[in-house]
């Protein structure tokens, strides 16, 4: 029996498969989440020019108002951003992901758990929630 082709062939393993079953590379999968959000980064900066900075510098003062242990999802800084008009979007939405991860780093914020998200446009897909340290 073939082995049918994977729709994402740089996320599986086949190589050790016999079966017709499909099996996620965990690690190469982690390297590309890695670089699309790199990517997305590079590509907002692009656009303007030290977008990444300033999008830091305005979320640790937003983050400053919160409460200590208060817990906040980044689609909510997103919303603050474009409420007042505070930053041009990015290319891609996803450019904000390099917000949590430096904040988890930077130790500011630490992760909180899963929860949907509010943008309705989205239906209910799973997003994570931070908690401020």
């Amino acid at each position: 029996m073939a082995i049918p082709k994977p729709y994402q062939p740089t996320l599986f393993d086949q190589s050790e498969v016999k079966t017709s079953a499909v099996v996620l590379n965990i690690d190469r999968s982690k390297v590309l989440a890695e670089k699309g959000l790199e990517l997305a980064v590079e590509t907002a900066n692009r656009k303007d020019k030290d977008w990444s900075k300033l999008c830091w510098q305005l979320f640790l003062v937003w983050l400053r108002r919160k409460k200590r242990y208060s817990e906040f999802k980044i689609e909510e800084f997103r919303e603050y951003l474009y409420k007042y008009d505070l930053l041009e979007p990015p290319p891609s939405e996803r450019a904000y992901g390099f917000l949590s991860k430096r904040g988890v780093k930077s130790g500011f914020i630490e992760f909180a758990g899963i929860g949907k998200t509010d943008n309705t446009k989205a239906h209910g897909t799973p997003v994570n929630v931070w908690r401020k340290k």
